[in-house]
């Protein structure tokens, strides 16, 4: 599957008006469930492994601005993403789900999430897919996804906290380093 950003993608017009594909109005994961719909109303993908832009992350960027996060964001994509394409690729929605939905939840709890209301939000989460530690595409996930999840299905909280710390630190030494 394709996570989120539209950019370095070319679609026909007429997918997008036809199959009335839309951004949603707010200010994060916005462009995910437009990308996610967008692709899958695609008959043909064509995918070109040639780098054909650089992309550049400032610090001091939209995307790394804990003040925009909530989580009611995440939960509009994921809702968008449901209606419009889970019945058609239910796998590789719920695989989106362990990806994008419960990392939010963690990534949320670690920023400002009272522990309370992240194991509500955990079980709210597990009732739409309750098998989904066992999605094949998760092989896919990174490193940090996996341990993340981990923690989320053994309700590890304070491991959650821990490994997304330590990204923490580590993005910070790669951004001294440039």
């Amino acid at each position: 599957h394709v996570i989120g950003a539209p950019g370095g993608k070319i679609y026909r017009r007429d997918i997008i008006i036809d199959n009335h594909v839309t951004f949603l109005a707010q200010k994060r994961n916005e462009d995910l469930p437009f990308t996610q719909h967008a692709l899958s109303c695609c008959k043909d993908i064509i995918y070109i492994k040639q780098p054909l832009y650089y992309y550049v992350q400032q610090e001091n960027s939209l995307i790394h601005d804990a003040t925009l996060t909530n989580f009611s964001n995440t939960i509009n994509a994921f809702s968008y993403i449901r209606e419009n394409i889970e019945l058609r690729y239910p796998c590789e929605v719920e695989a989106l789900f362990v990806s994008v939905y419960l990392y939010a939840l963690a990534l949320q709890s670690y920023k400002s999430l009272p522990k309370k209301e992240y194991f509500q939000g955990l079980r709210e989460a597990e009732q739409m897919f309750p098998e989904y530690y066992s999605n094949p595409y998760l092989k896919y996930s990174t490193l940090q996804q996996k341990l993340v999840i981990a923690c989320v299905r053994h309700k590890l909280y304070f491991g959650i906290q821990l490994v997304l710390w330590l990204q923490k630190l580590r993005n910070r030494r790669l951004y001294r380093t440039r």
